[in-house]
């Protein structure tokens, strides 16, 4: 069993060494720490479990490109992520729309109903779920996020800005390399810049995919599904509308693609999401 949190962290260290040398700082990620989450003075944080271990077992395996995390001047990693209020004493789930919109993402794309040909509806009498059970799915589950661009930046950052820390000498390897380690089945690409540096052959990530109108796409040689996403924040579409036109998009490849539905959701049609596969 390959130890991922071992070799991202030789990964990061790569990283973390070309941004001292451009006097940047550096924020850690890449696979979210799957052991409890404890209340350390008023602020939430995950803590390093066995999530090597349940990755491996992880059927899909989902990968969250995002472009890079705001310096609040306390994070410096966000694989402690979760997505609960701090400052309560009992577990409270957030509603930034971000959060949200992400929570909701990982919860449609994790749970496909083979049986059924879908995922669950955004208001579902058939398979009801709730932000609580979204977040407690996304806090115990071994999902993988990578921000893009690991230098803290601001509230936004313009695709130019993006694009020139992606294809940086000597940060784009470093990414290439962070992202086959993982080897995932998905991977949403929440910005359409990431989606291009995804399917760019000369990256040698995704080989196989042109770029049309589209949300979803199958990669036939990779057997992935890789989405071109908007932006988790993005104000310009409605969460529901987000949610069930991305879901759709990817209804439709797993279809048309039955075999691989069977092989990501064989174990699941009975006890469906990977939490109870994993237990």
């Amino acid at each position: 069993m390959t130890d991922y949190q071992k070799e991202n962290d030789k990964i990061l260290a790569e990283y973390k060494s070309e941004a001292a040398k451009n006097h940047e700082e550096f924020i850690a990620d890449g696979l979210m720490f799957c052991g409890k989450v404890v209340d350390k003075g008023g602020y939430w944080e995950r803590i390093r479990g066995n999530e090597s271990e349940l990755y491996d077992k992880m059927s899909p395996k989902i990968l969250l490109l995002t472009k890079d995390f705001p310096d609040d001047g306390g994070t410096e990693d966000i694989r402690i992520e979760n997505f609960r209020i701090n400052g309560k004493v009992e577990p409270e789930t957030s509603g930034r729309r971000f959060h949200q919109n992400v929570m909701a993402h990982v919860w449609g794309l994790t749970h496909y109903m083979p049986d059924k040909g879908r995922c669950p509806k955004w208001s579902d009498e058939d398979f009801p779920w709730s932000w609580d059970d979204a977040r407690e799915f996304y806090e115990t589950n071994p999902i993988v996020r990578i921000n893009m661009k690991k230098v803290p930046g601001k509230s936004s950052i313009d695709d130019k800005t993006l694009i020139g820390y992606m294809y940086n000498e000597k940060y784009r390897p470093i990414l290439i390399k962070q992202i086959k380690l993982f080897n995932p089945d998905i991977i949403v690409c929440y910005s359409g810049a990431i989606f291009d540096f995804v399917i760019n052959p000369a990256n040698g990530i995704i080989k196989d995919v042109n770029k049309t109108s589209g949300w979803a796409y199958y990669s036939p040689i990779h057997k992935k599904i890789i989405i071109n996403s908007y932006h988790p924040s993005y104000f310009g579409i409605k969460e529901e509308t987000f949610y069930t036109d991305m879901m759709n998009s990817y209804e439709n490849i797993l279809r048309e693609h039955q075999g691989l539905a069977n092989a990501w959701f064989h174990n699941k049609k009975d006890k469906i999401g990977c939490k109870t596969l994993l237990q």
